[in-house]
C-alpha cells in the first residue's frame, strides 16, 4: 500500500465499504511500525557513519602532518596498519585522536 487509505468513520454503511475493519487497520499499523523502526535504524546507521568518517578524517590529517605525507599517503599508512594489526580503521584513528599521533611501533619502515 504506496497511496493514502481512506476511512469513512460510518459504521452504518449498508455495503460495509466504509466499516472500520480493526484487522485491516492492525495491519496497516504494524506495517507502518515496521516502516518507523527501519527509518531510524537507517538514521542512526548514517549518523554513526558520518561521525566514522569525519573522525577517520581528522586522524588521517594528524597523520599527514606528523609524517608529512600526502592525503593517499596516509591513508595507506593507516589501512595498512589496519590490516596488519586485526584492526578496524575506525578503532585505529580513535587512538590516533586520542593520542595525537600514529604508535611508533605500528609505522610503516621508511
Amino acid at each position: 500500500m504506496t497511496g493514502k487509505t481512506a476511512v469513512s468513520l460510518s459504521p452504518s454503511d449498508p455495503m460495509g465499504a466504509g466499516v472500520l475493519d480493526p484487522c485491516r487497520l492492525a495491519a496497516e499499523n504494524a506495517r507502518l511500525c515496521e516502516e518507523l523502526s527501519k527509518a531510524n535504524d537507517k538514521i542512526e546507521n548514517l549518523t554513526i557513519a558520518l561521525t566514522t568518517s569525519r573522525r577517520i578524517g581528522a586522524a588521517l590529517g594528524i597523520v599527514m602532518a606528523g609524517q608529512r605525507l600526502t592525503l593517499d599517503q596516509a591513508f595507506e599508512v593507516l589501512r595498512s596498519v589496519s590490516q596488519r594489526t586485526h584492526r578496524k580503521l575506525r578503532d585505529l584513528a580513535e587512538d590516533i585522536l586520542y593520542t595525537g599521533s600514529l604508535d611508533e611501533s605500528q609505522r610503516l619502515p621508511d
